[in-house]
């Protein structure tokens, strides 16, 4: 019956944490290779039209620059790399309750009760402190 418990309590953390982490990743990721995907059109325009002699050939300079102005490319990169960026960093952030979950799923019956026990606690925590509002400052 316990470990029952803690195995349903391990699959409500995993899921609940799959979920902020997706949620977060992709919110967090798009705005943020948006702003990257502005910031490096904005440097290689300037770039390119500020006249440098550092390019060899006014073809190869038209041909770099239209290389990174293709719209079909760029966004993808940023997309893939800060949004896996922040998925990592998420990932890092729910290290102690997944690892708490994986202790619920496969710990001994004392383990397993410990480990569920904590994440509950940590649960109620959160329900209160974040979602009643008991012990913020104002």
């Amino acid at each position: 019956m316990v470990n029952g418990m803690s195995k349903a309590i391990a699959v409500g953390t995993v899921l609940l944490s799959i979920g902020s982490i997706g949620s977060k990743s992709a919110h967090l990721g798009l705005s943020e290779a948006k702003a990257d995907e502005g910031k490096q059109l904005t440097d290689v325009f300037i770039s390119n039209n500020s006249g440098d002699a550092n390019m060899f050939s006014d073809t190869a300079k038209k041909w770099y620059f239209e290389a990174l102005m293709d719209q079909n490319v760029l966004p993808v990169y940023h997309k893939i790399k800060n949004v896996g960026y922040i998925a990592a960093k998420e990932t890092a952030k729910y290290a102690i309750p997944l690892g708490l979950a994986a202790g619920a799923w496969w710990g001994g019956p004392y383990v397993g009760t410990a480990c569920a026990g904590v994440l509950l606690l940590m649960g109620a925590k959160t329900v209160l402190h974040d979602v009643i509002g008991i012990g913020k400052k104002e």
